[in-house]
């Protein structure tokens, strides 16, 4: 891996592990975690979070992160040929991550 590389994963990783305003114990990647692994409909996402207590800013960010990563993935499917299993599920969320940090590091 290349520095820039190292310092767009570094960066990432700061962001994903920072708190959420007004859950200090809660950080953005456990939202994202809760939310990809929940049951409500990609349209009551905001709803739902907002149910919860989550500010307008936290909601945008999940929301954000959740429609790049889904463009994204739609993008690198349609150039790569489909892998079999959890393996290729692997390898869409790492390209995923990786695009993500490239494009934080623009901002």
């Amino acid at each position: 891996m290349d520095e820039v590389g190292r310092q767009r994963r570094k960066h990432w990783q700061a962001s994903l592990n920072r708190p959420v305003a007004g859950f200090p114990d809660v950080t953005l990647r456990q939202v994202v975690a809760e939310v990809e692994g929940g049951t409500a409909p990609d349209s009551e996402v905001s709803s739902v979070l907002a149910g919860r207590g989550h500010t307008p800013e936290t909601i945008r960010m999940v929301q954000g992160y959740l429609d790049l990563q889904r463009a994204l993935e739609s993008r690198h499917d349609a150039r790569r040929p489909a892998e079999s299993g959890d393996r290729a599920s692997y390898a869409r969320r790492a390209w995923v991550l990786e695009e993500l940090q490239s494009r934080l590091l623009k901002d």
